[in-house]
């Protein structure tokens, strides 16, 4: 719980690294709303299905409009492939640049930001690269419920056994997934940390430091994306409800969208500011850092406002 609270203070108390996450996370909505909602609206008009569609979300209409547009449809699945790998690696980019200013006791500004995440880019890359066999391996997490099933059970076990089988096999996907996702960002706070050009050797540090400090990592972590899933609870039933065709109560919408971006971008930079706090803290103790003779001891001390 400390290091969430540290972690929401240094995002609160970096909003202009708030509004370039925000900004980003904006654009590529837009481009792939505008072109989404144009194809949609020439297949629907101004038909009563288009009113309908206003207020509700209809997904028998969807299958049936991806069912009869096979080339539009197509050239959308491609866009969002296309927008969502660009997505990702945008993110990528921008993480060096959080991790940078979190680590570098320094308050934020434009050229520190965009120094740090262009220079960590390449590495961040290569680190994914390195990173891939052991989101294998974490992933693979969930054949163990299979093995055991088959050994103790046989071939054609009992449906309740299939059924909670089939559970706990997608909760293991899940934990693994975040696992792996453990292991890249402490990897990338080493990296930064250290200047570590060798991503083979950052990637074993974040794999030994999230098994050193499972508990401590894995639950800041599934604390902040609890948050994030409350938060969807919350705005994914009271968007429905507002979908409605007015103009103010469209404005009104848009401003709780706008609200529930917003959240999610703070609750990014919290995660990696309270992963910065938490490796600096935990890793220090456990491995002290050799001193930089050009600078302060305190130059080390993230810029969290503690």
């Amino acid at each position: 719980m400390h290091y969430l609270l540290v972690g929401l203070k240094a995002a609160w108390n970096n909003k202009k690294m708030l509004l370039v996450f925000y900004a980003v996370n904006l654009f590529f909505a837009v481009i792939v709303m505008i072109p989404f909602r144009s194809l949609l609206s020439s297949f629907a008009g101004h038909s009563l299905v288009g009113k309908s569609l206003a207020e509700r979300f209809d997904l028998e209409y969807l299958v049936e409009f991806l069912s009869n547009t096979h080339g539009a449809a197509s050239a959308m699945v491609m866009l969002f492939v296309v927008a969502g790998g660009m997505y990702w690696l945008t993110g990528l980019f921008l993480s060096g640049g959080a991790y940078g200013v979190l680590t570098s006791g320094e308050p934020f500004t434009g050229g520190l930001f965009w120094k740090n995440a262009g220079h960590y880019f390449g590495r961040f890359m290569r680190l994914f690269v390195w990173s891939l066999p052991v989101f294998a391996v974490f992933y693979a997490m969930q054949l163990v419920e299979k093995g055991i099933v088959r050994v103790i059970f046989g071939k054609d076990p009992y449906q309740n056994i299939v059924f909670w089988g089939n559970a706990v096999q997608t909760v293991l996907g899940y934990l693994g997934i975040i696992l792996y996702y453990l292991v890249l960002d402490y990897a990338r706070i080493y990296t930064v940390r250290t200047g570590e050009t060798k991503m083979r050797k950052a990637l074993w540090h974040g794999l030994k430091f999230v098994a050193g400090h499972l508990g401590s990592t894995f639950m800041l972590s599934l604390v902040i994306y609890l948050i994030g899933l409350i938060a969807l609870l919350i705005y994914y039933p009271l968007g429905i409800a507002m979908h409605v065709p007015s103009t103010m109560i469209a404005l009104v919408l848009l401003v709780v969208q706008q609200c529930y971006i917003l959240l999610k971008m703070l609750l990014r930079i919290s995660l990696y500011a309270g992963q910065t706090a938490l490796h600096q803290h935990s890793w220090e103790v456990d491995v002290p850092v050799a001193p930089d003779p050009g600078k302060e001891s305190g130059d080390l001390a993230p810029a969290m406002g503690t």
